[in-house]
This record gives C-alpha cells, structure tokens and sequence, in this order.
C-alpha cells in the first residue's frame, strides 16, 4: 500500500479507509506481502468492471511462496 500511499499523494490511513471500503465491496483483495512488511492489493474482476477496465483479463494472486511471487519486485 505504500505504492498506493506515494503514487496519489495520500495518507497512510486514508488508503487504508479506501482499501478496505473497496475490500467490502468486492473490488479489491489484500494478501501479506512476501518480503518485508506491507500487504499487496489486488483487483478483482468485479472491480476492473467498476471502474471501467474490465475489458482487461485480471490476474489472479499468486501463492504465497510461488516462483512469481519470489521473483516479483
């Protein structure tokens, strides 16, 4: 959420309120970060839909320990 945090210039606890509102609804799911603190955050198809990019495929998050996941950044 940092990523979040930086990229619209917002409060750490206002992403968090938009996160979890936007977790409540569907639109989006969080999953603890790998290495480090921080959780990541992913849309959903429901969400890609609401706002308007649901012609794009969603990518379903990676398991934890996956190979993707240990080569993500």
């Amino acid at each position: 959420m940092p990523a979040i945090e930086r990229g619209l210039g917002l409060a750490d606890r206002v992403v968090r309120r938009h996160v979890a509102k936007l977790e409540k609804v569907g639109w989006c799911e969080r999953m603890p970060a790998i290495r480090g603190d921080g959780m990541l955050v992913w849309m959903t198809p429901s969400g890609l839909d609401g706002v308007g990019l649901g012609e794009l495929p969603a990518l379903p998050a990676p398991a934890p320990f996956s190979p993707q996941t240990r080569r993500s950044i």
